[in-house]
């Protein structure tokens, strides 16, 4: 499972929000294997939006007047 740990914080505090859009077909990000034993990647739940606007909030107490978006395609 991922887990987001590193700070995102926005020094300049002008940030409200940060959404990202997942337009990828295949929403996987991928696999590891140990001692020969594949692990699937992933997020709490499926959930990448959820856990990664979750993680910008937690980091931002004090919040702007601008809202991110992040799209991923591939």
């Amino acid at each position: 499972m991922v887990q987001l740990t590193q700070n995102i914080k926005d020094k300049s505090k002008s940030a409200k929000s940060l959404t990202i859009i997942d337009n990828r077909e295949d929403p996987k990000i991928g696999s590891v294997s140990h001692q020969n034993v594949p692990f699937e990647i992933q997020f709490k739940d499926n959930q990448m939006e959820n856990a990664v606007q979750e993680w910008f909030l937690s980091d931002n107490k004090k919040l702007g007047n601008t809202d991110l978006f992040c799209s991923l395609k591939l």
